[in-house]
């Protein structure tokens, strides 16, 4: 079987979530990946493992937040395991807020079509202009 690039995997991840299709997103983490929400104030500041991903999609999807990715925007690196993309969520129903935008911007490193390890920086919620 092809492994995904490090984008299709960004790209299937962001797809997964917008489709609301959380039970297999851990599956596209390695089994010892970290991940950092340098951000967060929570929990999620920290996620290690692929069954502590599994966990944190479990109890975000509880939640009932929906959230839908604008297409993503790539920045080119020189390193072919490296992807950084930036795009913004567009959510329903979270933080308090019945709709609201929250930007992101990822920074990967896919190893054999797994996520291996990633920062990601969101937020803060903001409620959309119309």
């Amino acid at each position: 079987m092809t492994k995904l690039t490090p984008k299709e995997v960004m790209q299937k991840l962001a797809d997964g979530i917008s489709a609301d299709q959380w039970q297999d997103l851990h599956l596209l983490y390695a089994p010892d990946t970290v991940v950092r929400h340098p951000i967060a104030r929570d929990q999620s500041a920290l996620l290690e493992t692929r069954d502590g991903l599994k966990r944190h999609f479990e109890r975000f999807f509880a939640t009932g937040v929906k959230l839908r990715a604008t297409p993503i925007e790539y920045i080119d690196t020189t390193d072919p395991e490296v992807v950084i993309g930036t795009f913004t969520y567009h959510g329903e129903n979270g933080f308090g807020m019945d709709r609201f935008d929250l930007e992101a911007c990822f920074i990967w490193r896919v190893r054999d079509g797994l996520i291996a390890d990633t920062t990601d920086y969101l937020g803060p919620p903001v409620t959309p202009r119309d």
